[in-house]
């Protein structure tokens, strides 16, 4: 366990180390003791102060929002447990809050991860690409004189090749084995 002002960051480093060379989204849930106003905290300690730094070098963002506390005795009332999510599983977390059982224990909760959609480029019917693609542009006529002309006709075929590429290429949802539990 470390002490006042020690953080894990050898364990913490391992664990993103392992998720990123898996190609996983991570989220983490920890009560650090750390004080910081980058998870809405009112000081800053030695651990906040080290936490942060080390966050500024690593793939990982601090999902808390607002300032409720997560730790109450007596009078006491600070925020230290931190959630840190994969920058590029922030935007999918929604709702995270404080959440109090009945005997006054606290937890930190999100009601939901929005589902991840992609495209498989891999699986893309080409013949479809084609046929969509020449059905908007196969009678293009713009006529072009000016820089707004230009900007005109590029607007209409970024328009026709983002329509072809989404029929030919369906976006579906991640099954859940590669879902974060």
């Amino acid at each position: 366990m470390p002490t006042e002002g020690q953080l894990p960051i050898n364990m913490i480093d391992r664990i993103r180390s392992f998720f990123r060379d898996e190609k996983l989204p991570l989220i983490v849930t920890c009560d650090t003791n750390a004080h910081h106003p980058l998870w809405g905290g009112n000081d800053i300690n030695q651990k906040g102060q080290l936490l942060s730094e080390f966050l500024a070098t690593m793939d990982l963002e601090v999902a808390n929002l607002g300032n409720e506390p997560t730790f109450c005795v007596g009078n006491i009332q600070t925020i230290i447990d931190v959630t840190l999510v994969s920058r590029t599983l922030l935007c999918d977390v929604h709702h995270w809050h404080v959440s109090w059982d009945e005997v006054g224990q606290s937890g930190i909760k999100w009601d939901k991860l929005a589902p991840i959609w992609c495209q498989n480029v891999k699986r893309m019917d080409w013949q479809l690409y084609d046929e969509e693609l020449e059905a908007s542009i196969s009678m293009w006529l713009g006529l072009i004189e000016t820089p707004a002309d230009i900007e005109r006709e590029l607007n209409v075929l970024n328009f026709a090749v983002t329509k072809a590429f989404h029929k030919a290429c369906p976006e579906h949802r991640v099954s859940s084995r590669n879902k974060v539990p």
